[in-house]
């Protein structure tokens, strides 16, 4: 096999590809039900990190619109033409008042303007070198108009001086920015020019009579404070010809201010895709976007899908999004990456673990000292193997572990399900039984006792979607880290199959994890007491996990009563919002609490690509309801204050001795 399949998924970041992404951005699923791009409105693009703010702007600008890469590009593109910018940040930060004293504002606006004015010359070019359906469109040759001239100078005849203008500028401005001695440059604002500019192309040909421009801001949230005033104040006052729009993350900016001190406002000044939001509106929906992508980097690899369903070329043009929304397409892409990537069912995982001689030695252990506990030490082990199934085993050693029911009812109980027709009526095996509500947790349980051992239930496609979603970044780094280990192995060696086996895949999961959290350390300022307080929770979380009755199983998030807000320290306040502006934590509707004055509490849940590390579910199921004190604790707290509250909840979880097992103590 082609070992080039490897690095696949090697290039995730939009960073790392050219401007023009035509062949490399799927076109998402949710953008059909998008009317936004229908009228000249600003959006706003927002996101956590990785969600893909920067390749859907990229998409929708010139280089990927007009690509070499497509065959025929219809003339109803040049309806609305898209320019990107992304700011120069540490060169934003000298364009500042404490450096450039009053005329600060008036220099970032030129830099700006000078920046769009080069995307607007490139944006021509690339429409020049277009297949447009109605053949070649180069309006490069046409005058600058007399108002523009005045801004630009006599030698600016046609829009092909614009780049050479550009470029000449930008480097007599940026040696006066780090000299301020130097003879100051002539700056102009942006609007006028850019209006002179753009009316000029409109007119310069009827396929280009209407057009609209969109300039796109990206990281809007890096620009300073007066800076971002100044872009708002453009979104303000929108023109029919172009409007400005900008990406932030999720959560960075709480308000959009303009000079007069007046809120861009949504739906008067803008609109905004939520790309999280959107992805996480349904698991299927992330999962086909997943499995795309998945083949698409796989396939243009030179593996052989031998897929007839799938065609890549339909996946970078919208009117394309129907056909990938049939019941068949779904299923064979599906089909197909659940083959390459397979998942073992919640029971496969429990018939292994029965035969595996670590995690059986585990069960029988957990089994035993329940019985002990309970007294009945003259109960044979063995009646809890013999003709049972191997989930009914699992969970009876959990539900051996509580106090709800005697050892008599539970073997009744495990005597109903060796019968067909009383296994459904058993309390393991009913609906809603012990076996549906605790499988998951008491697999997890064993497994968190044998650190070696690697956790089939991070393991296969569905559950990579689980631990990634809605950041299709992360899904890539777990595929790239499998592939890499699967090629290890030599997995990939002998045959033109690719399937990787479980092990391998929980392997690269607990891997991906593991580089992850040691990365929120780099998240911002914040970054050192982020880390600090994902480490924390995860302690609290992997403690409640190691409990052998797991009778709350798969506790992983945490919710603040309403009522006790106010008592949060300013410091916890800030970092829960950088928390969920760099997805270190998501922040969830509850929508399970049913009480009157708690109607509105929200949930904090940890990325659930976080899980495979500490050994706990990525699934959303239980959680922990905090007091601000302990958030408090958690977030800003002395290591010693936390020490008292882990092992608060460790003894409440009983089993101290267990759950003590595997705490992080450097955190103290």
């Amino acid at each position: 096999m082609d070992k080039n399949i490897v690095d696949a998924f090697l290039r995730n970041r939009a960073e790392l590809l050219p401007d023009d992404v035509w062949g490399q951005f799927i076109v998402p699923h949710f953008f059909s039900s998008l009317s936004i791009f229908k009228e000249k409105k600003a959006v706003k693009i927002e996101g956590g990190r990785g969600c893909g703010k920067t390749m859907l702007m990229r998409y929708l600008c010139h280089p990927s619109v007009f690509s070499a890469n497509r065959a025929s590009v219809p003339d109803q593109s040049l309806k609305f033409i898209g320019l990107y910018w992304k700011p120069d940040i540490r060169f934003c930060k000298l364009l500042t008042s404490a450096w450039l004293g009053d005329d600060a504002d008036i220099v970032f606006s030129y830099y700006f303007a000078l920046c769009v004015l080069g995307e607007l010359e490139k944006s021509l070019l690339s429409i020049s070198r277009a297949s447009l359906e109605s053949g070649v469109l180069d309006v490069r040759h046409t005058k600058i108009p007399v108002a523009a001239k005045r801004y630009l100078g006599n030698g600016v005849e046609t829009f092909y001086d614009i780049r050479e203008f550009v470029e000449e500028k930008l480097a007599e401005f940026e040696l006066w920015v780090q000299n301020p001695s130097l003879s100051r440059p002539v700056m102009f604002n942006f609007k006028n020019v850019f209006k002179s500019l753009i009316s000029a192309v409109s007119s310069s040909d009827p396929r280009l009579e209407g057009c609209f421009f969109r300039v796109f801001v990206d990281e809007f949230e890096n620009l300073q404070d007066a800076q971002q005033v100044i872009i708002n104040d453009y979104v303000k006052q929108p023109d029919d010809q172009y409007c400005i729009n900008f990406s932030v993350r999720s959560h960075a900016i709480s308000e959009f201010l303009t000079s007069t001190q007046e809120q861009l406002i949504e739906p008067h000044d803008y609109r905004t895709i939520n790309i999280e939001l959107e992805l996480g509106r349904s698991d299927q929906g992330f999962d086909l976007l997943a499995a795309e992508v998945m083949l698409l980097r796989l396939q243009n690899e030179g593996y052989e899908l031998s897929l007839g369903d799938f065609n890549k070329e339909s996946l970078f043009d919208p009117g394309h999004i129907e056909a990938r929304n049939t019941d068949a397409y779904k299923a064979a892409v599906l089909g197909r990456a659940k083959q390459i990537f397979p998942q073992l069912s919640v029971r496969d995982v429990a018939n292994l673990s029965v035969s595996d001689k670590a995690l059986k030695n585990r069960i029988v252990t957990t089994i035993r000292k329940a019985l002990v506990k309970r007294g009945d030490e003259g109960v044979p082990v063995e009646l809890f193997f013999d003709g049972v199934t191997p989930d009914v085993t699992v969970v009876s050693a959990s539900i051996l572990s509580r106090n709800s029911a005697s050892t008599v009812v539970i073997l009744e109980e495990l005597q109903k399900t060796k019968n067909d027709e009383t296994r459904g009526l058993s309390l393991f095996c009913k609906d809603g039984g012990w076996v549906e509500n605790t499988l998951f947790g008491s697999l997890l349980y064993l497994y968190k006792g044998l650190p070696q051992k690697d956790c089939l239930l991070y393991a296969g496609f569905g559950r990579f979607c689980g631990l990634s979603k809605p950041n299709l970044r992360y899904f890539q780094e777990l595929c790239h880290k499998t592939l890499l280990e699967a090629n290890a192995n030599g997995e990939m060696s002998d045959s033109s199959a690719l399937v990787i086996t479980s092990k391998t895949q929980a392997s690269a999961a607990f891997a991906v994890s593991s580089k992850l959290l040691d990365e929120v350390e780099r998240a911002g300022t914040s970054g050192k007491k982020l880390h600090s307080m994902i480490m924390r929770l995860g302690s609290i979380f992997e403690s409640a996990q190691r409990r052998p009755s797991q009778s709350e199983p798969e506790i992983n998030h945490f919710s603040i009563n309403d009522s006790q807000r106010v008592a949060l320290d300013s410091e916890v306040i800030s970092l829960i919002k950088d928390g969920l502006m760099w997805s270190v934590l998501y922040e969830t509707s509850d929508t399970k609490n049913k009480s009157d004055y708690d109607i509105m509490q929200n949930d904090y849940v940890p990325n659930p690509i976080f899980a495979p590390y500490f050994g706990i579910s990525y699934r959303k199921k239980r959680k922990l309801s905090l007091s601000a004190s302990e958030v408090n604790t958690l977030y800003v707290g002395s290591g010693e204050q936390f020490k008292a509250l882990l092992k608060d909840y460790v003894d409440k979880w009983e089993e101290p001795t267990e759950t003590e097992i595997g705490i992080n103590y450097k955190l103290f």
